[in-house]
């Protein structure tokens, strides 16, 4: 087997936590408690609970389901591939209602 055959694999402990980073800057700057973002999750019809949430964000083995991906896409109002978006420091994702963030460009 040659070299060029090998692939790398993907660093998907790196992409959960994007994804929570996101869900916790998200969550942050509604003033969710985890718990609150659990509720509204499951109301949404993906149940989960507030430690099931929490073992997601902070164990590096963690996967996160698909169906939950989209579940707080929705609750979020954002697009599945937003959590992947860089996190602006200045709005932290979320722009006041109304205006674009001079930083990041990003319209609410």
């Amino acid at each position: 087997m040659t070299s060029e055959n090998v692939t790398e694999p993907r660093d998907y402990a790196g992409l959960n936590r994007a994804v929570f980073a996101r869900v916790n800057a998200l969550r942050k700057s509604r003033g969710w408690s985890m718990q609150r973002l659990a509720g509204e999750v499951t109301r949404i019809g993906r149940p989960i609970t507030r430690t099931s949430l929490n073992d997601l964000s902070t164990r590096p083995e963690a996967r996160c389901p698909a169906d939950l991906l989209f579940a707080l896409a929705d609750v979020f109002g954002i697009a599945v591939d937003e959590f992947l978006d860089p996190i602006c420091d200045t709005c932290k994702g979320q722009p006041p209602a109304g205006f674009a963030c001079n930083s990041c460009g990003r319209v609410a």
